[in-house]
């Protein structure tokens, strides 16, 4: 069942469970850190420290947690938003992680920023 809700998602989406290994990716995540990486110690998979403290945030303190995540596709640099969550499964607690793509804010922000300083250096 965790797998058939794990793919009804469109982003990246990570299930952990609580022996600390990856025990789900749906697509969108396969694409983002290989096919391989169901069965894996999330360390290992994930391997960004920001990232690693929001699972183990989600993980030890069950709280929800955020973190940005950076990767090159296509060399192209491009921004996610991680937010891990603690979930009950069947075999125990675990922890949900999904990533949100925010790159195109993160370039409409920069080219503001480009544009008021432009301007202000015309002025």
């Amino acid at each position: 069942m965790e797998e058939t809700l794990l793919e009804a998602l469109p982003i990246p989406a990570i299930l952990i469970g609580p022996n600390e290994r990856i025990t789900g990716a749906n697509g969108p995540a396969a694409g983002l850190f290989g096919p391989s990486v169901e069965g894996r110690h999330y360390v290992a998979a994930l391997r960004q420290p920001a990232l690693l403290d929001c699972v183990e945030a989600a993980l030890r303190l069950r709280r929800r947690a955020d973190a940005v995540y950076l990767s090159v596709e296509a060399s192209r640099e491009t921004t996610w938003r991680a937010t891990a969550g603690p979930v009950e499964l069947a075999r125990g607690q675990g922890v949900l992680l999904c990533f949100e793509d925010t790159t195109a804010m993160r370039e409409a922000g920069q080219m503001r920023r480009d544009f008021v300083a432009n301007v202000s250096h015309e002025l």
